[in-house]
């Protein structure tokens, strides 16, 4: 597209561009989702998983002002660390972009004799109850520039982990994944 820089073209070239990107992005996406993962399964301090994607976006949650509060322990679960981390940050962007206007987070690590939880808890918009059944499907989205698919592959990855992703509308304002 540097070629037609001020050109009448200029414009149509960058918005092919930007198509064949997001094309890619939704074409990444698909092949993740089909192929069968293969994890590759260490010892994972839960807790530093957790703070390298919460890292990751510090600058958006900084921009927006939100009020983070992180709630963290010392276990260590046999898991994919880089798996792991593509569900987390799936998980907190989420959140952060349901509190446009800025808000509280609240990222914990649960244990019980059962399961260990990493609760992700925004006051956000909340999630439409008509919408909960649909929102781990493939291909469906409430953003206009979402593919759908964020949430559907975070909950196959936790299938793969022998785990699940649950979501919930908070009483008060806002969502609960965990």
């Amino acid at each position: 597209s540097n070629d037609l820089k001020g050109t009448a073209h200029s414009d149509m070239a960058n918005g092919i561009s930007t198509g064949i990107k997001s094309l890619n992005n939704i074409l990444t996406n698909m092949l993740f989702f089909a192929k069968s993962q293969k994890p590759l399964f260490t010892d994972v301090k839960l807790a530093d998983a957790v703070e390298e994607s919460i890292n990751m976006l510090i600058p958006l949650i900084q921009i927006r002002e939100i009020n983070l509060s992180q709630n963290m322990t010392d276990v260590v679960v046999r898991s994919d660390a880089e798996l792991l981390k593509q569900v987390f940050m799936n998980i907190i962007l989420n959140a952060v972009q349901a509190m446009p206007d800025g808000g509280n987070l609240k990222v914990a690590i649960e244990e019980n004799t059962e399961y260990v939880t990493v609760s992700v808890i925004d006051d956000g918009e909340g999630i439409n109850p008509q919408n909960i059944e649909k929102i781990f499907d493939p291909f469906f989205s409430t953003k206009d520039k979402g593919t759908g698919l964020g949430l559907a592959i975070a909950h196959k990855i936790m299938q793969t982990h022998g785990g699940f992703i649950k979501a919930y509308k908070n009483e008060g304002k806002g969502s609960t994944f965990c």
